[in-house]
């Protein structure tokens, strides 16, 4: 429609030899040619644009979800250790005292919280990661109000964690090489 009415103006102006002080039908085209061009110029510049900030977007939300996880992983490895440790205590001595052990650490778990990335994480992680260290602290609980003997409490947490390795641990680890992969071939090392 708009270049039918360009058209006839155009034509409209074939009797008049030059319009404005010189200025004929070639120079209207050229400079709809001109305006045309800038117009579509702009267009795909800022769809590339788009299409760049989204691409760097998902890397950085990828990269982020990486260091996320993989401490995550460190953390739930170092109270594994500590929970190791007391079963073998137990085993050796048939019983313990919490006291003499490092707390469980959860930091990077109640970082989380706060954290946007945290939902991208996969279910199995976060929901194993939560029921696991629910039932050790279950487990501990029972034993101080004397419901589970010592030589319960270490067969119960043998089985919590050997249902975390199984699991979620593997999941998890899983999870990270298939991510650092694809970070990688996006050209984005991470350690």
């Amino acid at each position: 429609m708009f270049f039918q009415s360009l058209m006839v103006r155009i034509r409209s102006l074939r009797h008049v030899g030059k319009v404005f002080g010189g200025l004929n039908k070639e120079f209207w085209i050229g400079h709809f040619l001109v305006m045309a061009s800038t117009v579509l110029g702009v267009y795909l510049a800022a769809h590339s644009g788009l299409e760049s900030a989204i691409e760097f977007d998902a890397i950085t939300s990828d990269r982020d979800n990486y260091y996320l996880r993989a401490n995550l992983r460190d953390e739930v490895k170092y109270n594994i250790e500590i929970t190791e440790r007391i079963i073998k205590t137990i085993d050796k001595v048939g019983t313990f005292d919490r006291r003499n052990y490092p707390k469980f650490q959860s930091y990077i778990l109640d970082t989380m919280k706060e954290q946007s990335n945290t939902l991208k994480t996969p279910n199995v992680i976060l929901i194993g990661t939560l029921h696991y260290y629910d039932s050790i602290e279950s487990l501990f609980d029972e034993r101080s109000r004397h419901l589970i003997s010592y030589p319960e409490l270490a067969e119960k947490l043998r089985k919590q964690v050997d249902d975390y390795r199984k699991n979620v641990l593997s999941v998890m680890d899983d999870d990270l090489k298939n991510l650092k992969t694809r970070l990688e071939n996006e050209g984005v090392k991470v350690y």
